[in-house]
């Protein structure tokens, strides 16, 4: 499913979970899906991509970043008026089936999965920020070629209308 926001005359469409898993951020640089990809879907044009996720952490990481970045306005803190608000207990610092039974989850299926985002970290030159996993808001930093079954790709369509 898609979540679907808009911002001006933009229409973005993020998807509601990773589609793949075992990527690493340097596969979908590569393949051109970090920043940005033309594609054609259903007869449409769209541009395909990362969301944003800021480049520097909160001093406590399940406060997100920093700096605003797309990830927290519309996953994390869901700064976006139609986007789905989390609750309190979907930011408790010990995992369990509270989060992962959560209607914020349900949504956006953060729970244990992180996904990469297009940001770079500033203090790390082969670090890479994720989002997710132990809340909708928690940062994490990740090497540029890691690949696991818990990280992956969560893309971004953006539509001009």
């Amino acid at each position: 499913k898609w979540h679907a926001f808009q911002n001006g005359s933009t229409r973005y469409l993020i998807a509601d979970r990773m589609l793949m898993c075992r990527v690493s951020w340097q596969d979908l640089d590569e393949a051109g899906y970090v920043f940005g990809k033309k594609m054609l879907i259903d007869g449409r044009h769209f541009h395909c991509r990362l969301l944003t996720g800021g480049d520097t952490p909160c001093d406590d990481p399940y406060q997100g970043a920093t700096l605003p970045n797309e990830w927290d306005a519309l996953v994390g803190s869901s700064g976006a008026s139609n986007a789905p608000k989390p609750e309190a207990t979907d930011h408790a610092k010990t995992l369990g089936p509270g989060h992962l039974n959560s209607a914020h989850n349900r949504l956006w299926n953060w729970f244990g999965a992180v996904s990469w985002t297009a940001e770079t970290v500033t203090s790390r030159a082969n670090g890479r920020v994720c989002r997710g996993y132990h809340s909708p808001t928690y940062f994490y930093i990740n090497t540029v070629n890691h690949r696991h079954e818990d990280i992956g790709w969560r893309p971004i369509l953006e539509k001009a209308l």
